[in-house]
This record gives structure tokens, sequence and C-alpha cells, in this order.
């Protein structure tokens, strides 16, 4: 692996982007696993814990950047598990259902957040705060450029 960026291949770095995705991925599904949650389903927690009154299928397709029929079936999980309910805020649009977290759920949350928090320090404890800063900011900046390129297609239910 090329250690110059300045002369770095397009096709290296692509590799090295992916090892990294699927680093973090997995490292991140590990630390989700004793929950039985995966890492859609830990976002879509994480949404609507800062959306304290809940948001409909709709928006949280928005929020996550996937289909309905994947966040109707992510939400049907996580109320089967019990971790998410509907609202039962009456709403003046019948069709609007809002999901909210369970109570037991609003306090697990931020426990949650605060071991996944905990066992990243630890794997990146060679990264500086600035690093990790600059490496934020780069990536909500191809986030922003990119985000009519995304390839969606691995989050949308197909019918068969």
């Amino acid at each position: 692996m090329c250690d110059n960026v300045q002369v770095m291949k397009s096709y290296t770095f692509g590799l090295l982007q992916t090892t990294a995705f699927k680093g973090l991925k997995g490292f991140t599904t590990s630390l989700l696993k004793p929950y039985g949650l995966t890492t859609y389903q830990w976002a879509l927690l994480g949404i609507l814990y800062e959306r304290k009154a809940g948001l409909g299928t709709t928006q949280l397709a928005k929020e996550l950047q996937v289909s309905k029929p994947f966040i109707t079936k992510a939400v049907q999980t996580l109320i089967d598990t019990g971790w998410v309910e509907k609202s039962d805020v009456i709403e003046t649009d019948l069709r609007a259902t809002r999901f909210i977290l369970t109570p037991a759920t609003r306090k697990k949350v931020p426990l949650i957040e605060k071991q996944l928090k905990l066992e990243m320090k630890k794997v990146l404890s060679g990264v500086s705060k600035i690093q990790l800063f600059a490496y934020i900011v780069v990536l909500k900046y191809i986030s922003e450029k990119l985000s009519d390129s995304v390839d969606d297609s691995a989050y949308e239910v197909r019918n068969t």
C-alpha cells in the first residue's frame, strides 16, 4: 500500500476506503451484537432518541437515506423486540404513524452510546483528536458532495 497520498492510485485509495469501511462496520456490528441490533437499527434508535416526538416512515427513510420498505421492515423488527413503539399521539393525518422509543429504550440508548464510544476510543487510541476531527469533517464534505451518487440498492426491499 502506498503511504504517499500524492501518488496513490485511485484503485489503491478505493481499496483503502473499502477496508476502512468494512473494519469500522464490522467493529460496530460486533459491539452492537450483544444488544441484538444492526448498525442501521442503532442509527434509527439514535434518530428517534433525538426526536422525542417520534418520526414516521417517510421521515426516517429520508434521515437514513434508505427506502421506505427498508424502514418499515426495520421498525417492525424493533417493535417486535421491544425497542420501539407506535406513538399514541393522534395525528391529523390518519395515514401518519409516528414511531417513538419505548421508555426502557430511552434509558438504554445513552448507556449503549457511552459503551460504544468507550470501545471505539480504545481502538482509535493512536489517532489524535485533531486527526479524528479532520476525518469527520472530510466525511461530511464527501457525503454532502456525493449524496446524489449514493447507491442505495443494498437497502431496498425487493419483491420476489
